[in-house]
């Protein structure tokens, strides 16, 4: 029963200490933040090792854009946007000139959606 107690009194110490010393908790986040597209979906490095090919999210939409490694990037209008209800599943270089990405979507048939398979 002593190890007890004094694990008990260890531990009730511990918590009053915490309380005492202003220790905070962080704010909960703000709820919108759960349904927000990731900012970088994937990414793949070309064969030379010069570019990166990166699926991220503009505006609420998915878009492919190919970066420079040496700190040059392209723009936001050379971004191809993968279009409107179509999902990521990877990105992938065929050689250093041609990227595939493979995308996934539903579609509704007969008044039903349905997932579709992917598409390269």
């Amino acid at each position: 029963m002593g190890r007890f107690k004094l694990g008990l009194a260890t531990l009730v110490s511990a918590a009053l200490i915490a309380v005492s010393t202003g220790m905070t908790v962080a704010a909960a986040p703000d709820a919108a933040q759960f349904g927000q597209l990731p900012a970088g979906y994937d990414a793949a490095i070309s064969p030379d090792g010069t570019r990166v090919a990166i699926i991220r999210a503009v505006n609420g939409e998915y878009v492919v854009q190919i970066v420079s490694l040496d700190g040059e990037s392209l723009d936001d209008n050379g971004a191809l946007t993968l279009g409107e209800g179509a999902k990521p599943k990877w990105i992938k270089w065929a050689n250093n000139d041609r990227v595939f990405v493979s995308l996934w979507g539903s579609v509704e048939v007969g008044g039903t959606r349905r997932t579709t398979g992917s598409r390269l």
